[in-house]
């Protein structure tokens, strides 16, 4: 089999790494694969192709912004990738997450249909399914159910200056689809699978189906002892109960809000430790401990294995890798009763949260520290987030369509 990844990013951050793992994945099984990817150009191989140029993403960009028509400029990039594909002949092309200023998006999918390509949309966000926005739940805006006519959150963030693109990214989203004979929609959750099933955009797929993103169990896994105390020594934090919180940056729908007015609530011998890129002119308490963002995942493992709790307060997820992440290191989770991440833990491994509820989260963790949860919380990554079960996964649904 000959399958094509495209994806903005290849081998870092959360999709970056689910696609080089694909890649691996097929080629060990004895399958073809080539990723084009459109940004941080690294040198990754003759397979994994970057697309356009520094030059063509920024005008790119500037044509999004004044129109807010994202994914629709890149024209002559993405005539250059049509040429590979005509090329490479694709049994398989695999669409991650495309929204970004590399690829014209109508392009690919009027290829895709027009060659009878059998297509996978892989949902890490709402992008797929909307008229621009990645995330809806927050702002309890359901127009894509039918219409996303006069968005006023498209408004707000200024996503455009001539004309408000919504209705029409809608619309055009919805035929471009349609119009692929051979479509599978995979939700990274149950949550957004259901979404999917909502959304006129797929009334055309062959498969709507979910597979969890999935953990590599090798990398992720409980330390020893030993390296747990050394790791909360490099911290300073050596005598004190560690609660762990992991973003790629922190914002207000990421949960920092709510992780300060925790801190006030937390006890002398607790600390909160929070990994990712830090918004300018925030200024933390005296109880949390920031660290910039990392994709070394030894690092990321040794902070989830030394953590006593891992804490997860984002309003809004696909999935919510970092958790699975914690679990397979053996930290249990408190997470919040919202969009997928209540289907991450269960009894036996977490605690689920009433969003906002800080008084109900600072007693969990006092509940969640009595206990010892190291073997349930790898039992469930194991059984739910194994990367080689939900890659076989994502090669049924490959056949499926052949």
């Amino acid at each position: 089999m000959k399958v094509v990844q495209i994806n903005a990013v290849y081998g870092v951050m959360s999709t970056g790494r689910n696609v080089k793992e694909i890649y691996d994945f097929l080629l060990m099984h004895g399958h073809d694969c080539i990723v084009f990817y459109g940004e941080l150009k690294g040198n990754y191989g003759d397979n994994v192709k970057f697309i356009g140029s520094d030059f063509s993403h920024k005008m790119h960009a500037i044509e999004s912004r004044i129109t807010g028509n994202a994914g629709h400029g890149s024209t002559q990039a993405t005539r250059k990738v049509l040429k590979s594909l005509d090329e490479y002949k694709p049994d398989v092309v695999h669409l991650n997450n495309l929204h970004g200023n590399f690829i014209n998006i109508k392009l690919l999918l009027q290829y895709l249909a027009n060659k009878d390509i059998a297509t996978v949309i892989h949902l890490h966000d709402c992008f797929f399914f909307t008229g621009g926005c990645m995330h809806y739940t927050t702002n309890k805006c359901y127009k894509w159910h039918s219409e996303c006519k006069d968005c006023r959150f498209l408004k707000r963030w200024k996503n455009f200056i001539i004309s408000n693109p919504a209705k029409r990214n809608l619309e055009d989203k919805i035929r471009l689809f349609s119009a692929i004979p051979r479509l599978a929609v995979c939700g990274v959750s149950k949550w957004i699978t259901s979404q999917a099933q909502q959304s006129p955009a797929f009334k055309h797929a062959k498969i709507i189906t979910n597979v969890y993103n999935w953990i590599d169990l090798e990398v992720f896994k409980p330390q020893t002892d030993e390296t747990n105390i050394a790791t909360k020594q490099e911290l300073g934090i050596k005598n004190k109960q560690m609660l762990l919180g992991v973003a790629s940056g922190w914002s207000r729908e990421k949960g920092l809000d709510d992780f300060i007015k925790l801190a006030e609530k937390i006890a002398d011998n607790q600390v909160i430790v929070l990994v990712g890129k830090m918004p300018p002119g925030i200024k933390l308490p005296n109880n949390i401990l920031h660290l910039d963002a990392t994709d070394n995942l030894s690092s990321l493992s040794k902070l989830y294995s030394a953590a006593d709790i891992f804490v997860h307060l984002s309003k809004e997820e696909t999935f919510g890798k970092v958790i699975a992440e914690a679990l397979a290191c053996g930290t249990p989770a408190i997470v919040y009763d919202s969009t997928a991440m209540p289907e991450i833990v269960d009894k036996k491994t977490g605690v689920v949260i009433s969003q906002g509820d800080i008084t109900s989260i600072a007693h969990n963790i006092s509940y969640l520290s009595s206990k010892n949860l190291q073997t349930e919380c790898r039992l469930r990554s194991e059984k739910y987030f194994g990367k080689t079960n939900n890659c076989n996964r994502i090669l049924e649904i490959y056949n499926q369509l052949l």
